[in-house]
């Protein structure tokens, strides 16, 4: 065999040697590598840690109104891993519950805050949400307990530990609760009813009658499921089908500054002698449904005040359109009320 042959022959197995190391080296660190590349050819950063292991919940309580440490007279509150059916643990508010949290969780628990029969406060869940960042990610009604009744759930991110430190054996993570105290509604204060000769005239006008809501001590509230306008019948309870009154408004204040106004109604069918605002209620059943009204601070004696408004026209002399604002509320243990107030819109 020639110099040039033989030269040539160590030069391929070299490269042939090289290739083989090369696979054999890949195919033992390509898991590690790999964890480095996205689908996409891109580049991501090192896996991101995920604490599990010990890991303290601290649940202090407060009340809304003034941020006042405070003791619920009948709430549970249960957390659960990541498949939402495991218990982690459960405690009463103002305490603190321990447990492990699993690799399988990756990061996330969830907890459910049960008030049962209690009829002494709601729990105030968007406080809750906005108060828990970055442990709080969502809040939703979770009938955990499959009774029927939705509770309040919401999904916990502990993904933001670090590794324990020298010296820690566990993690410990606070989540605030907030509830408002119940009071029930009374009877609306007297309306102010809306007037106008021109009301028997062809061109149409706006009116409203006003009034509020009484009842409710300051630092107190209460819930609505449902609002709605029931028609007289008798006399003019066809205005609203005949055209006589149209594009009518309901408006219910909540809290300082803060007004709720509908002008969307159920549809009805032939002979229903209501208008059902569309309140964004749909289970008037649930609790966890209701829309909070509360007698903060500086909001005075009318806070709940309400305003229907309608445009008129064609009454005829002297008529009148006298409905019935009728207002659903609901208290902490699912039990419903009404409150009612007759006004009157007429021509004079």
């Amino acid at each position: 065999m020639s110099i040039g042959k033989l030269k040539t022959s160590k030069v391929v197995l070299w490269t042939a040697a090289a290739c083989l190391t090369a696979l054999v080296i890949t195919g033992i660190f390509w898991p590690y590598i790999s964890s480095y590349i996205t689908t996409l050819g891109g580049v991501k950063q090192p896996p991101t840690y995920i604490y599990s292991g010990s890991l303290k919940i601290n649940l202090p309580c407060y009340n809304s109104y003034d941020d006042t440490k405070y003791t619920t007279s009948n709430a549970t509150v249960l957390f659960y891993h990541a498949d939402k059916s495991t218990l982690f643990g459960s405690t009463s508010t103002s305490a603190a519950t321990t447990g492990q949290i699993k690799a399988e969780d990756h990061g996330i628990l969830y907890m459910v805050l049960d008030t049962g029969t209690d009829t002494t406060e709601y729990v105030d869940s968007a406080r809750i949400f906005s108060a828990n960042s970055p442990y709080i990610t969502e809040a939703f009604g979770w009938d955990y307990d499959n009774d029927g009744v939705l509770e309040y759930g919401y999904k916990l991110d502990f993904t933001s530990f670090t590794p324990l430190a020298a010296g820690e054996t566990q993690k410990e993570a606070t989540v605030n609760s907030y509830y408002w105290l119940y009071d029930a509604p009374a009877t609306p204060a007297s309306s102010v009813n809306a007037t106008s000769a021109n009301l028997s005239e062809g061109s149409y006008l706006t009116l409203s009658c006003e009034g509020y809501v009484t009842g409710v001590a300051q630092g107190y509230g209460f819930k609505i499921v449902k609002v709605e306008l029931t028609f007289p019948d008798s006399g003019n309870a066809t205005y609203y089908d005949t055209g006589k009154v149209k594009n009518v408004k309901i408006s219910l204040g909540y809290g300082t500054g803060k007004v709720w106004s509908w002008a969307s109604f159920q549809g009805r069918g032939t002979g229903d002698l209501y208008l059902t605002a569309n309140i964004g209620v749909t289970d008037i059943t649930q609790e966890y449904n209701g829309k909070l009204c509360m007698y903060d601070r500086n909001a005075g004696s009318t806070v709940f005040s309400y305003s229907v408004q309608i445009q008129g026209a064609n009454f005829g002399a002297a008529a009148d359109w006298t409905p019935t604002l009728v207002i659903t509320y609901i208290n902490p243990a699912g039990t419903p009320g009404t409150i009612s107030r007759i006004i009157n819109f007429y021509d004079t």
